[in-house]
Parts: C-alpha cells; structure tokens; sequence
C-alpha cells in the first residue's frame, strides 16, 4: 500500500499498487464479496479486516497509502485502522463525497487515490485536516507512501516513472507490472520492490485494469513465489 500509480490506457485505465508492509501482516488472496448488494473486489488484511486496495463492481476503485504528506510519529494506538476507513468509502454510493462528512479523529494519516465516474481524486487526511486534489485522467502519476519514502526518494521514484513511461510507450497493464516489480531490483531500501532487514517488504502487488465497468485485478503474491492470480468481475 505504498507505490501507486495510475496510467491510462487507449479503452482503459490501470491501477496498480505495491504492498510494503511489516512480514508478520498476513492477507487473504483477493476474492468477490457481495455486501448489501454491492459487490467488492478486494485482497483482505487478515490482521484488521480491511485492505488497501478494492475494487466496486460500478467501476470505482479506491487504492491506500499509508502518510499524508510527510512521516508522522505513530501513536501506540489507534480508534480505526485506515483498511477499514477505506471499505466504509467503498461501500458509500459517492465515496468522494463520502470523504467530506466521514469522521477521522483518531485514525493515522492516509492517502487515498478514487477513481470514480471516470474522475480521479487523491484525498487525504493528516490528523489535523482533509484535503482533496483532482488530477487529470489522461495523464500518468505515481505516488509514493510518505512515511517510507523521505522527498528525495519519492522525486527519484517519479523520475524512473517518468523515464520507464517515455521509454516503452505505448504502455500496456503488463509492462505497468513489470515496472512495479523490476525496477532498481538491487536497490532494496527504496527501489520498487523493498526488504528493509526483512522486517518490511514488498509483499505483494496488485493491478486493477478499469474499462467502463468491466474489472479485472491481476495480484502478485510476492513471498509465495511470486505466484499470480487474476479475479474479475
């Protein structure tokens, strides 16, 4: 839950996220839920019971990051984990909207990109405040968690970005992965894919492929083996 980039397509947009967390957080491969009618595509933290990435099957997507701007000193305990902030977003009819009247106090800060109704939207919350910035959908971005990654380390990363986007256009959702899970292979402390110690890892990565409202997830278990497998809806 904390690369993410957005690339669009020529009839889709993709999603993709990489997980770095502490190895002791298990997850439950991604499955079909239905909740009061809606369906939810999502990877599951079996430790909390939310996610950081999930998907609904009208087409909204939302992805997590953990940090708002800058890395916050952590607090022994919180009311709500951030997973599950997110599912409540997911289950609103305007998860957008929804983020204005949610209530937060007591929740560690996050990043959360929405792509919704063909509209895409990062929102955040620092402890003290909300913010919401609307970025164009006919561009790439890419995003890096703030409380891993210090400025300098997020500018380098959206350079490569920016350099793997110019040099393999057109881009297509394999070569998005490829990125994800290949570049700066030996750079194990802010390269793509992580192992700090072997206490914080990349443990997996996980692509939304959105075209209208037909989704597709592709997730790479990254400590089984790499195995992948693919969910749509």
């Amino acid at each position: 839950m904390c690369t993410v980039s957005f690339v669009p397509l020529k009839d889709s947009f993709v999603l993709t996220s990489n997980r770095d967390e502490k190895t002791a957080r298990h997850t439950i491969s991604p499955k079909i839920y239905t909740e009061k009618g809606i369906k939810l595509l999502y990877p599951k933290d079996e430790k909390a019971g939310g996610t950081w990435v999930v998907a609904k099957n009208e087409g909204t997507a939302i992805v997590l990051l953990n940090g708002a701007f800058e890395n916050h000193k952590k607090k022994p305990s919180y009311l709500k984990s951030r997973g599950v902030v997110l599912m409540e977003m997911i289950k609103a009819s305007n998860p957008i909207s929804h983020f204005s009247s949610i209530l937060l106090k007591g929740v560690e800060p996050f990043t959360l990109i929405v792509f919704q109704n063909n509209k895409l939207v990062e929102l955040k919350w620092d402890e003290k405040q909300k913010y919401a910035m609307e970025h164009s959908v006919s561009e790439s971005h890419i995003w890096s968690s703030s409380t891993l990654y210090n400025q300098e380390q997020r500018a380098l990363r959206s350079h490569w970005f920016e350099d793997f986007s110019t040099k393999n256009n057109p881009l297509s959702p394999e070569k998005i992965l490829s990125f994800h899970k290949n570049t700066q292979t030996e750079n194990t402390e802010y390269g793509l894919v992580i192992n700090r110690d072997d206490i914080t890892k990349t443990l997996s990565i996980t692509q939304l492929l959105l075209q209208n409202k037909h989704i597709e997830m592709t997730y790479m278990d990254m400590e089984n083996k790499e195995f992948v497998e693919k969910t749509a809806f």
